[in-house]
């Protein structure tokens, strides 16, 4: 495996405040987004490969991102509102972003984001998780699943966000879609739906206002309303 030289590790470096640096990278620091188990590691990493690392505010089309440019240099970001275990996996995918780079920068047009190139970095940087203690063990089956053919979004395996939903923070009214019953009234975003009939992974849903019907994938995150709301 390619390492780039770490180039961030100095006091000229903006992408880390040592305040910042504390908070993130601290297993003991409640602000610290990783599992404790593995926090050297994922430290270790930022250290060797010399990336901006920010932990970012919900997206609602990403979980995390990878950026690099000749000026800026390779910057990695992760949604601050995931889970320490879903936080962990997407921060590993960005990662192996980052060394697909180094390794094939040169041949970019023939390389694909998410092809076996990533996908072999992506496995390599999940072993020394799995050879430790970091995972529960429902959580670390679906992994090993996953990971024997990685895609390119957690949401391209139902299976691994149920598995990682599971550990997030219980939200008054927050269900997944498929928990609910055919004629529930639920809100997504800003607009109100009735469930009509399931489609394998998507269910069919007729919009309130509008009438309109939608399919809608079944693992989406969704807020309850009951009739006196």
């Amino acid at each position: 495996m390619a390492h780039a030289k770490n180039n961030l590790i100095n006091a000229s470096n903006p992408s880390f405040t040592s305040a910042a640096k504390a908070a993130q990278f601290n297993p003991t620091n409640p602000a610290n987004p990783f599992p404790p188990p593995a926090v050297a590691y994922c430290h270790g990493l930022w250290q060797q490969h010399g990336f901006q690392f920010t932990v970012a505010r919900a997206r609602r089309t990403r979980l995390g991102d990878y950026r690099h440019s000749p000026l800026t240099g390779h910057r990695i970001s992760v949604n601050g509102n995931l889970n320490s275990y879903a936080f962990l996996f997407t921060y590993l995918h960005e990662v192996a972003h980052l060394l697909t780079q180094h390794q094939c920068g040169g041949r970019r047009g023939r390389v694909r984001p998410h092809g076996k190139e990533w996908k072999l970095n992506f496995q390599r940087l999940m072993e020394p998780v799995f050879a430790a203690p970091v995972f529960p063990p429902d959580l670390r089956t679906v992994l090993q699943r996953h990971l024997a053919n990685p895609a390119a979004t957690t949401a391209g395996d139902p299976a691994l966000l149920i598995a990682f939903r599971r550990y997030d923070e219980v939200v008054a009214d927050h269900r997944m879609l498929s928990e609910l019953q055919p004629g529930e009234t639920f809100r997504l975003g800003s607009r109100t739906f009735v469930k009509e009939i399931t489609r394998r992974t998507r269910a069919l849903c007729r919009e309130v206002a509008t009438g309109r019907k939608y399919t809608v994938p079944e693992v989406a995150s969704v807020v309850t309303i009951t009739e006196d709301q």
